[in-house]
């Protein structure tokens, strides 16, 4: 890992997974950040090779001649072009030094991204009518969640981090028994992203000048982006709510792209912060925009023109004006 201490660093946890990498791209590509670095964190050294061949792309095939003579040897396997932006940091769990060795992800970090990798995604079988939500098996997300909680206190113990961003899901608000609830995936989703925004509170004091935002993402997707969004900061789980009536049969959760997600993460990252010290936010795509309109010309130019700070900041403004109603 850099040790140079003028390095802008953002660290990206679950950085193989389909957002992770996204997220890794669009951060390096937005002309308003100013990091030198993404640091990747990968589990293992397959995800590690597969982050640098995704993001910097291959080398069919190497030559490298020897040093003690002149005949070289040929190397089949793809290379990943190196990338100057690009720092993978492999961080296996039963390593001895886990510990240790995720503290050391986060020491000279400006920034970080915190996305597990038990969130649940929304699958389409046939048509927009039928779908399913999938959810990791119960001992992995046991497994996702357990070192996201230790993430979060390897994060928490930084000195230089002063923007944290969480990847948590919507229906949080809800009781086990609603619909809700239901339509996230039931409490075998939601189990792992609550005690992670516990942790998150417990962990981190605001006091400091470290900025915490909770981004509570509806299901996801793997369609395009750049599809308006709509956002949500009461933590009531109004955009779901709004998505049936008692009546309904139908539990279609609210939705996103993945590549929507990691457009927001990377907004949220943009200095100087815009919004409360620490706040919990909804985000899914505007309900009027269904999975026909990604791609279109016309969702593109809507979301060209959103103004997504603004929303942002009006939605976050929600919680505060309920809490000052109710004193």
């Amino acid at each position: 890992m850099s040790t140079a201490e003028t390095k802008n660093i953002v660290v990206i946890t679950h950085a193989a997974g389909r957002m992770g990498k996204l997220l890794a791209l669009q951060i390096h590509e937005d002309p308003d950040l100013q990091f030198d670095t993404v640091r990747a964190v990968c589990r293992t050294e397959e995800e590690a090779y597969n982050v640098q061949c995704d993001l910097g792309g291959i080398l069919m095939g190497s030559k490298k001649k020897k040093e003690d003579d002149d005949t070289t040897t040929t190397n089949n396997k793809p290379q990943p072009i190196p990338c100057d932006w690009l720092e993978t940091v492999v961080v296996k769990d039963d390593n001895d030094n886990f510990e240790s060795n995720l503290k050391k992800v986060f020491e000279d970090a400006s920034a970080a991204v915190l996305c597990d990798a038990s969130h649940n995604e929304l699958v389409w079988q046939n048509d927009e009518n039928e779908f399913c939500v999938i959810v990791p098996a119960q001992d992995e997300q046991n497994a996702l969640s357990s070192r996201l909680l230790q993430e979060i206190e390897a994060a928490s113990s930084s000195t230089t981090l002063d923007r944290v961003v969480l990847r948590s899901s919507m229906g949080l608000a809800s009781d086990e028994e609603k619909k809700s609830q239901t339509m996230m995936g039931g409490e075998v989703a939601l189990s792992g992203p609550r005690k992670a925004e516990q942790r998150l509170k417990e962990c981190f004091d605001t006091k400091k000048g470290r900025s915490c935002v909770v981004l509570r993402l509806g299901a996801l997707t793997d369609d395009p982006g750049m599809v308006p969004l709509v956002f949500d900061g009461s933590e009531k789980d109004a955009l779901l709510f709004a998505r049936y009536d008692d009546d309904s049969t139908t539990l279609h959760p609210p939705i996103l792209s993945r590549a929507d997600a990691a457009r927001v993460s990377t907004h949220l990252l943009k200095k100087p912060w815009f919004g409360p010290q620490y706040c919990t936010l909804d985000c899914a795509w505007k309900i009027k925009f269904g999975r026909n309109s990604a791609g279109t010309e016309e969702a593109f130019i809507a979301a060209s023109q959103q103004n997504l700070a603004a929303d942002i900041l009006t939605a976050t403004a929600m919680k505060e004006t309920a809490t000052a109603t109710a004193e």
